[in-house]
């Protein structure tokens, strides 16, 4: 009996130790989608930088490139000086001409940019802001906002 509980333990440390290896803290640079390698699979707690373009699983504290930031899961701040963010799940900040949530926003998460598009909820700040449903507020000059108070609107829309 003993050796059976201490198989069990053994193997549930070895999978905690193999999921906190996955995530890395500190700083991480990328120079294109997934490039270097080693960026595809991580999370980062902390910052990475694209030179041009930032791309990787997750992170939780910033991205901030040049051309474009697409981790998959944010959960803080990512950014671009002269193109597009993109995120599966976003939980903080996009800032860029292009925002694009394709999952879902978690919390209050906000997107600011000429043109937002996200899948659920969430605050979008832009000149063309899309939400397929609900997003909580929108403001810009054409507001899309499929299960929203108005489906389209200019100016302001909100959630139902």
């Amino acid at each position: 009996m003993p050796l059976k509980v201490l198989s069990v333990l053994v193997v549930a440390l070895s999978l905690v130790f193999t999921a906190v290896a996955a995530e890395k803290k500190g700083v991480q640079v990328g120079f294109w989608f997934n490039v270097p390698e080693d960026i595809g699979g991580d999370t980062i707690k902390g910052v990475r930088f694209g030179l041009p373009i930032a791309a990787g699983w997750g992170v939780r504290g910033a991205e901030l490139s040049l051309l474009a930031s697409a981790s998959r899961y944010v959960d803080g701040f990512q950014t671009t000086l002269l193109g597009f963010t993109s995120a599966r799940t976003l939980h903080g900040c996009q800032l860029s001409l292009v925002n694009v949530v394709r999952e879902n926003v978690r919390g209050r998460g906000a997107q600011i940019g000429l043109y937002n598009h996200s899948v659920a909820k969430g605050v979008q700040i832009g000149l063309i802001n899309y939400c397929g449903d609900n997003a909580e507020v929108q403001v810009g000059l054409i507001n899309v906002n499929l299960h929203g108070w108005m489906p389209v609107m200019l100016f302001v829309n909100l959630a139902r």
